[in-house]
């Protein structure tokens, strides 16, 4: 069962910006719910892989991040 009400509008919205882009990022305040969208996109693309995503799916948590050379 999903715990955050009102968030299948958050997903919705990151799947169409990933049909017109490549990367999405998904900012805000802690708590929010951004791990969570983001793994219900990532387990949504898995799982339909070829029809709109035609190379796959990546989730990558950066929490840990300090800078963009780290991401590299």
């Amino acid at each position: 069962k999903d715990f955050f009400i009102g968030k299948n509008e958050d997903v919705k919205n990151v799947l169409m910006l990933l049909i017109k882009t490549r990367l999405v990022t998904i900012t805000g305040e802690p708590g929010i719910g951004k791990t969570y969208i983001a793994k219900k996109v990532a387990n949504y693309l898995s799982k339909r892989q070829g029809e709109t995503i035609k190379r796959g799916v990546l989730f990558m948590n950066v929490i840990n991040c300090s800078s963009k050379h780290m991401l590299i």
